[in-house]
């Protein structure tokens, strides 16, 4: 019993802040957040793959896995408005209930130039979700054998195991100020269309809604500082991330040739209010593939039976464009 009540508190307690997937690395794959952030990027096209284990020092591991991509179309230097669109998949399973959730969404965007550094996009998603849950994997006081718990005795629980699928929309706004300092803020607003129950088809009296922002200073050589928040109030529950990446470039880049290949090295600290503390290392290799990772330090209710140990995340981004030399480089 003990395991499973472990399982069941967790759920809980992971739902509280929220049915989506919380990702620590929540900048690198920003249509997941906000529709209209598809395809904006300094480059054509992305395509990025996430993955983050957390809480296996207390139970079997909950795991958490994304993958996307994103591109625009009609993008011209001389021309700020173009179309973007993108495509993600994420699935959470949750231990050894094998609590799954699988959502897949398409989105696209579109920006226009609102006077000189200043663009504003509007963008609409649509998913389709799938959820799932089997007790097989649970034990239970009655399967106490008097020196253990042996699995093969009948748990005398009605438990069932169950599945449903729904459809639902997102849609989201965003504006960027871009000149010597960059500044961006979006807002989501999600599930506006899919019944927010679990498994019951019952919708919740709340609406899930999201903001984010980011902004970068380039003011020494060689170094960006790059600052992100993340907002978002889920069945009343709100949760707040944030924190700041330096980054340092070195190699090769030119103004005047398409020889951009330069390199980069990443380190910051990002927070989640109540739940952790998060460093994050990363590289990049000319300006195409980045890698980070990070590890979740636990500062919630669950410090004291974790130990501090919250979960890695481990986060691949491809990035690339059409035309040479296209890319604004930072």
């Amino acid at each position: 019993m003990k395991k499973a009540g472990w399982v069941i508190a967790l759920f809980l307690y992971l739902h509280s802040y929220g049915q989506d997937a919380v990702f620590s690395h929540f900048w690198t794959g920003e249509n997941m957040l906000n529709p209209a952030m598809s395809g904006h990027m300094e480059a054509d096209y992305k395509g990025y793959a996430k993955y983050k284990s957390q809480w296996a020092s207390i139970t079997d591991a909950f795991t958490t896995i994304g993958a996307g991509g994103e591109c625009n179309f009609f993008r011209k230097s001389n021309n700020p408005s173009y179309l973007g669109v993108g495509l993600f998949l994420v699935q959470d399973q949750a231990g050894s209930s094998q609590l799954k959730r699988l959502q897949v969404e398409g989105s696209a965007s579109y920006q226009l130039s609102a006077g000189p550094n200043n663009n504003f996009a509007a963008g609409i998603g649509l998913s389709y979700f799938q959820r799932s849950i089997s007790y097989d994997g649970l034990l239970w006081d009655s399967q106490y054998n008097g020196s253990g718990v042996d699995p093969s005795l009948v748990s005398g629980e009605n438990l069932t195991s169950d599945q449903s699928s729904s459809v639902d929309a997102s849609i989201g706004g965003l504006w960027e100020h871009d000149k010597k300092r960059h500044y961006r803020v979006g807002l989501s607003w999600k599930h506006f269309i899919q019944p927010q129950g679990f498994l019951e088809g019952q919708r919740d009296q709340w609406i899930p809604m999201q903001v984010f922002t980011g902004a970068y200073f380039s003011n020494f050589d060689h170094f960006d500082i790059d600052y992100h928040l993340l907002v978002s109030r889920q069945g009343g529950a709100m949760q707040y991330a944030g924190g700041a990446l330096l980054h340092y470039r070195f190699g090769a880049d030119s103004k005047y040739t398409t020889a951009n290949t330069s390199n980069q090295i990443i380190g910051g600290l990002m927070h989640r209010y109540q739940d952790a503390w998060i460093p994050v290392i990363g590289y990049e290799y000319e300006r195409l593939v980045k890698v980070l990772f990070s590890y979740d330090l636990n500062t919630s209710r669950l410090r004291d039976d974790t130990n501090l140990q919250g979960g890695m995340e481990i986060s691949l981004i491809y990035s690339g464009q059409l035309i040479s030399g296209r890319r604004k480089l930072r």
